[in-house]
């Protein structure tokens, strides 16, 4: 795959990833859920902890993790070692495997977050935090794929050519 079609196809995933934060942003607006009332056991409670919206939200942010692992992990393995991460817990090297465990760790913790705040009765907060997750990895994937996009060439005058006897 060269250069020119490698970033068309990084163009269409960041524009699909935006589409699906909209997508999910507009379910979660129109959406006439109302908080369940404390279930008597455990296992019934658990199973109305997650809505469909908050599932479709969680799959969300894990997509834009995977993005944005693959994204800094592009951008840091460059040769020329310009792009420095400006997340200061994540790793700051190349090394996929430090990545993966960064990302992964990461939505665990925004999962369990959700699921803490679902089981205390507090869905909006549980939904807000998920929200601001993806509002953050997004900024971050779009961040990284403007700069793995190639610059633009500067433009430069086009003269006409000097021919051998333009100047006797």
């Amino acid at each position: 795959m060269n250069d020119s079609t490698m970033m068309k196809c990084l163009r269409i995933i960041y524009v699909a990833a935006l589409i699906m934060v909209l997508v999910g942003c507009a379910k979660l607006m129109f959406s006439q859920e109302l908080p369940a009332h404390p279930q008597p056991t455990f296992a019934k409670r658990a199973a109305t902890l997650a809505t469909t919206n908050d599932r479709y939200l969680l799959a969300l942010d894990g997509t834009l993790r995977s993005l944005d692992m693959k994204t800094t992990h592009d951008l840091l393995s460059n040769p020329c070692h310009c792009f420095k991460e400006d997340d200061p817990i994540a790793p700051h090297d190349g090394n996929y495997a430090k990545q993966v465990l960064f990302q992964g760790g990461m939505t665990a913790l925004i999962t369990l977050g959700h699921y803490e705040l679902a089981k205390h009765n507090h869905p909006k907060w549980a939904r807000a935090l998920v929200l601001a997750d993806i509002a953050s990895e997004s900024y971050a994937v779009g961040h990284n794929m403007s700069l793995a996009l190639p610059k633009p060439l500067p433009a430069v005058p086009v003269v006409a050519p000097v021919t051998k006897g333009a100047f006797q």
